[in-house]
C-alpha cells in the first residue's frame, strides 16, 4: 500500500496592531525630524538667493545711475525702458530664477515672492531691504542693501572739472595780450568756451551742473576774472560732501531728496516711485 503524502499551506500571520502602531510612531519620529532640516534649508536658500538679487540690484542701479544721471523710477526701468530716460544702455539686471522661490519671479519681489522695500536714505542712498522669511519688516532677519552712488556723482564731477578747468587754462593761455577774458560768471565762462571752440559744441547748459546738480563756482569763490572752476561738494583733494542739495543750480537749491532736475540738466536726485 503506497502512502499519500499532502501538504498542508502554510497559513501567512499578519502585522499586529502593536506593530502597525510602532511603525506609524517611528515614521512620524523621523519626519517631525526631517521637515524642520528641510525648512532650513529652504530658508537658507532663499536668503542666499535673497543676497544675490540686492547685490546685484545694487550694481544695476549703480550701472544706471551712471548711464542716465539719476536713480530709476521703478526696478522695472532696470529691465526696460519704460520712462524712456535718455542715455540708457540696459537691460541692467533679470530677475532672481530659483526652483525654491516662491510667487512670480520679479526683480521687485525677493526668494519668498514679497516686494522689496525701497527706503530713501540722502540724495545719494537708497536702501532696498527684503523682510525677510518672517515677512515682517524691521525685525532682525530682514536682508538690507545700501545703494550709495556718491562714487559716482564724485567721478562725473571730477572729469567735467578737469575738461572745464584745461579749457580755461588753454583759453587763458592764448589770449590778447595774455588778458584774461572771463570776468563773469561760471555760465557765461562756460559759453564763452564753448564759442571759442574749447569745448565741445553741445548744450553748455549740460557743463554748467556738478554730480549733485549744482552750478559749478569760481575757485577760488566771488573772485573775478575766473580761473578755475570747482564744485562746492568736493574739497581740495577731491573728497565728497554728500550733503548738499539736488534743487536748483542757481540758488543753492532744496536740501534732500526732494529738489528737481533743473529742466532735465545735470546729475540730480530722481524720485522713487
Amino acid at each position: 500500500m503506497n502512502a499519500t503524502t499532502s501538504s498542508a499551506p502554510c497559513a501567512r500571520r499578519g502585522f499586529s496592531l502593536i506593530e502597525v502602531l510602532i511603525v506609524l510612531g517611528v515614521m512620524a519620529i523621523v519626519a517631525g525630524l526631517a521637515i524642520p532640516v528641510m525648512s532650513r534649508t529652504i530658508t537658507r536658500t532663499r536668503v542666499a538667493e535673497t543676497r544675490n538679487e540686492l547685490v546685484a540690484l545694487r550694481t544695476a542701479i549703480e550701472n544706471y545711475f551712471s548711464d542716465v544721471g539719476e536713480f530709476p523710477p521703478s526696478f522695472v526701468d532696470l529691465e526696460q525702458n519704460e520712462s524712456k530716460a535718455t542715455g540708457w544702455a540696459g537691460p541692467y539686471a533679470t530677475p532672481l530664477i530659483s526652483s525654491t522661490s516662491a510667487g512670480d519671479v520679479s526683480l521687485e519681489s525677493d526668494a519668498w515672492g514679497q516686494a522689496y522695500v525701497v527706503e530713501v536714505i540722502d540724495i545719494s542712498q537708497v536702501v532696498v531691504r527684503s523682510i525677510g522669511p518672517d515677512a515682517t519688516d524691521g525685525t532682525s532677519d530682514d536682508i538690507t542693501q545700501v545703494i550709495d552712488v556718491t562714487f559716482l556723482r564724485r567721478e562725473h564731477s571730477l572729469s567735467e572739472l578737469n575738461l572745464l578747468n584745461a579749457a580755461i587754462t588753454a583759453a587763458i593761455a592764448s589770449g590778447t595780450s595774455g588778458k584774461n577774458p572771463f570776468s563773469s560768471g561760471v555760465k557765461d565762462v562756460i559759453s564763452t568756451l564753448v564759442s571759442l571752440s574749447y569745448l565741445p559744441k553741445q548744450s553748455d547748459d549740460q557743463l554748467y551742473y556738478d554730480g549733485w546738480g549744482d552750478l559749478y563756482v569760481e575757485d577760488p569763490e566771488g573772485v573775478s576774472p575766473v580761473v578755475r572752476l570747482k564744485s562746492v561738494h568736493l574739497d581740495p583733494l577731491g573728497a565728497a560732501d554728500n550733503s548738499g542739495s539736488s534743487g536748483n543750480g542757481d540758488s543753492g537749491g532744496n536740501s534732500g531728496a526732494g529738489g528737481g532736475r533743473k529742466n532735465g540738466k545735470g546729475w540730480a536726485w530722481g524720485k522713487w516711485k
